[in-house]
C-alpha cells in the first residue's frame, strides 16, 4: 500500500497559527480600549448562552440582551437619537433596564438612569436637568413623561414589533471610549447645591471595574445585589463589574436573608440591616458608598470570620469609588482619632483616582492637615451638569474636581481618614 501524497513529510504544511483571542475578563491593560457596549458584545460573542442578569427564576442571556439592544438601538437612531444625546432609562425590571442601557450606548447616547424610589413629581426635574428628549420606561410611567418628545415603553409588545421591523443600523456602535456613557444624578452638597449630574465616560467605568477585579477578584460566578430597582449606583457598579468579568448579575430580594453567594455588593446601610447571626453570608462582601463604620466591620469579622470584607468609599451617592480598604482582618484600623474628633480610615486611592485635601482657600492643605476631601482622575466623572434655576446657587466653572462634602486628611501611610459631619 502506498502512502497518499499528502502524507509525505515534505508536503505536510504546518497548521496555520490561530490568532490569540483577547481574554474576556477586563484587565488594567485592556481597560478603556472598548466602549461599554462593545465590551458587552465581545462577551456575548464568546459566551452567548451565559446568563447576564438573573432575577428570581427569570434570566437574560448575553445573546438575548445583545440582540434586543441592537434592535432597540436602531429604533432609537431612527427616532432621532444622535451621538451624545441624553436618554432617560426608567425601568423597574433589571433585565429590561440592561437592554435599555445597552441600546442607548449602542446608539451613541448617554444613559440617564432614574434612581429607584424617585417620585413621579421629580421626573420633570430630571428631564430638565439632563435635557433629554427621549425616555425608555414602562407603560406605568409613560404618563409621567408627558413633556418629553419620544417615550418608548419597554414592556409594550408594539415597541418590539416596530424594533424588529427596523433594518439594523450597521454604523452601531458609534461612541468612543472617552465619550460620555452615563449622566448620574447626585444630591447636592454644601459646596455644590443640587441636584447635579455627573458625566462619566466609558473608560472610567472600565478603569473602576478593572481595578476592582485586580483588588478583589473577577466575578465570573456572579455578583449579588439587593437593590429594589435598577438605576442606583450599587446596581450600576455591580453590573459592569459582572460584565467585565464575563459573569452574572444576581438580583436578590432587598429584604431576603443573605446567602452563601460568591460575592455580594451592598451599601453599608444595607449590610448593617442584613448581617444577622445565623445567616451564612457571602464569601466576599464589597460595600460601596459611605464609609464603613468600625462597628459594622467588627460585627462582620465576628459573624463571618472566613468571609472577606472590602469597603469602597464613593461619596455623595456615587457609583465609582474614590478609595478602597480591606477590612477582613482587625489589623487594619477602621478608625483614627484626631484630637477630640474621631474619623474613619477609608483606605488608599484606587487606580485612576487622586485624592486632594483642600484648605478653606481652595489650596492644598499642609501634609497631615485637615481639609475638604476632593478627588480627580480618569476613573471618575469628568464633568458635571447643574440645573439653572432662578435663585439657586450655581457654580459656573466646576472643573474636574469632585467634592465629597466631608473633611479629612491623609495618614502617614497615604490612606484617607474622613471625619463625619457633626
Amino acid at each position: 500500500m502506498t502512502s497518499s501524497p499528502d502524507r509525505a513529510t515534505a508536503t505536510v504544511a504546518p497548521p496555520a497559527p490561530r490568532p490569540a483571542e483577547r481574554p474576556l475578563q477586563l484587565t488594567p491593560a485592556t481597560a478603556g480600549q472598548l466602549t461599554l457596549d462593545a465590551m458587552f458584545a465581545r462577551v456575548a460573542a464568546r459566551k452567548p448562552d451565559h446568563t447576564a442578569v438573573r432575577v428570581g427564576s427569570g434570566r437574560l442571556t448575553y445573546r438575548g440582551a445583545e440582540h434586543r439592544a441592537r434592535q432597540l438601538a436602531s429604533l432609537l437612531v431612527l427616532g432621532g437619537v444622535q451621538l451624545g444625546d441624553p436618554v432617560i432609562v426608567n425601568c423597574v425590571d433589571h433585565r429590561r433596564s440592561l437592554v435599555a442601557q445597552l441600546a442607548v450606548l449602542k446608539a451613541g447616547g448617554v444613559v440617564v438612569p432614574v434612581p429607584a424610589g424617585t417620585p413621579d413629581a421629580a421626573l420633570p426635574e430630571i428631564a430638565a436637568l439632563s435635557g433629554a428628549q427621549t425616555v425608555l420606561c414602562g407603560r406605568a410611567h409613560r404618563a409621567a413623561w408627558d413633556g418629553v418628545q419620544l417615550v418608548v415603553p419597554m414592556d409594550d409588545p408594539a415597541t418590539w414589533q416596530r424594533a424588529e421591523a427596523v433594518r439594523p443600523d450597521d454604523s452601531l456602535p458609534r461612541s468612543s471610549p472617552i465619550d460620555p456613557a452615563y449622566l448620574l444624578l447626585a444630591p447636592g452638597t454644601d459646596t455644590v447645591p443640587g441636584p447635579t449630574g455627573e458625566l462619566i465616560d466609558h473608560r472610567a467605568w472600565q478603569l473602576a471595574a478593572a481595578a476592582r477585579i485586580q483588588r478583589v477578584g473577577a466575578v465570573e460566578h456572579g455578583v449579588e445585589i439587593r437593590q429594589p430597582a435598577p438605576g442606583g449606583p450599587v446596581t450600576l457598579a455591580a453590573m459592569w463589574w459582572a460584565v467585565a468579568s464575563a459573569g452574572t448579575l444576581y438580583c436578590g430580594s432587598p429584604e431576603g436573608t443573605l446567602t452563601r453567594s460568591p460575592v455580594a455588593m451592598l451599601t453599608p446601610q444595607q449590610y448593617d440591616r442584613l448581617l444577622v447571626p445565623g445567616a451564612p453570608g457571602p464569601r466576599t462582601v464589597v460595600l460601596v458608598g459611605d464609609p464603613c463604620p468600625a462597628e459594622l466591620a467588627a460585627r462582620h469579622r465576628a459573624l463571618l470570620p472566613t468571609s472577606r470584607l472590602w469597603a469602597e468609599f464613593a461619596p455623595a451617592g456615587g457609583a465609582l469609588p474614590w478609595t478602597a480598604i480591606d477590612l477582613s482582618h482587625p489589623g487594619e484600623p477602621a478608625s483614627a482619632a484626631a484630637g477630640r474628633r474621631r474619623g474613619l480610615n477609608v483606605g488608599g486611592a484606587v487606580a485612576g483616582v487622586r485624592i486632594q485635601i483642600l484648605d478653606e482657600h481652595g489650596g492644598a492643605a499642609l501634609p497631615g492637615g485637615i481639609g475638604e476631601v476632593c478627588a480627580v482622575g480618569p476613573a471618575l466623572a469628568f464633568d458635571r451638569v447643574f440645573h439653572h434655576a432662578p435663585g439657586r446657587a450655581f457654580n459656573p466653572d466646576p472643573g474636574p474636581v469632585l467634592h465629597a462634602s466631608l473633611r479629612g486628611r491623609h495618614t502617614p501611610t497615604d490612606h484617607l481618614t474622613v471625619f463625619p459631619q457633626p
